[in-house]
């Protein structure tokens, strides 16, 4: 009888060649509705019977490199407040670290998702699971809770700063390590500027 447990190692290392050679594909710069399951297959030393043994077709596959990036960040914030009620925004918060270590351990799926131009790309995508994620159930708390600012656009602001910090350090090609982005993301937030002053124009 065969070991279910070898088994599953089988079945999870064939699903990780897969998904490894689908990302090598996109950041060649192959267009992502263009590449085929024999492409995949084969760069992965595979035919295509073991590709459809795990995935029906393509999208299939495409659609757990989303789910592998996106969940990391959902990760981030459920894990954080099984163990807290709240968090401070003033110092490193432990949802913005765990987030960028996420993307540092997965540098060429995010570099690969991000190459794909949809209107349900990477961004697009991050945007919905955080407005899902956050509405009706977090808060974001104010020192002086008689300001007229309102939830709904201070949850979009913070999502939306995160989002385009992370899209600027895929783009910058992680120029920065994790813990930098973390310190960085932390200050800006808690230093934000006052004015915007105009360079002279000499």
């Amino acid at each position: 009888m065969a070991n279910p447990s070898r088994q599953l190692r089988k079945r999870m290392q064939s699903t990780n060649d897969l998904k490894a050679a689908l990302i090598d594909l996109l950041l060649e710069g192959n267009d992502a509705d263009s590449i085929t399951v024999s492409e995949i297959a084969g760069r992965a030393d595979y035919n295509r019977s073991t590709f459809y043994f795990h995935y029906k077709d393509k999208n299939e596959l495409l659609e757990e490199l989303f789910r592998d990036a996106i969940g990391g960040f959902r990760s981030a914030v459920e894990s954080t407040f099984r163990h807290v009620r709240s968090i401070n925004l003033d110092e490193v918060a432990p949802t913005t670290r765990l987030s960028f270590e996420h993307v540092e351990r997965n540098k060429k799926l995010f570099k690969a998702l991000h190459s794909i131009r949809r209107s349900d790309s990477l961004y697009e995508r991050l945007e919905q699971m955080y407005f899902e994620l956050f509405r009706g159930r977090y808060h974001f708390y104010r020192k002086d809770p008689t300001l007229a600012i309102d939830d709904e656009m201070t949850m979009s602001y913070q999502i939306h700063a995160m989002i385009g910090t992370v899209k600027y350090w895929i783009q910058s090609d992680f120029k920065y390590s994790a813990d930098y982005m973390c310190e960085q993301i932390t200050r800006v937030h808690a230093h934000r500027p006052t004015d915007i002053v105009a360079q002279s124009q000499g």
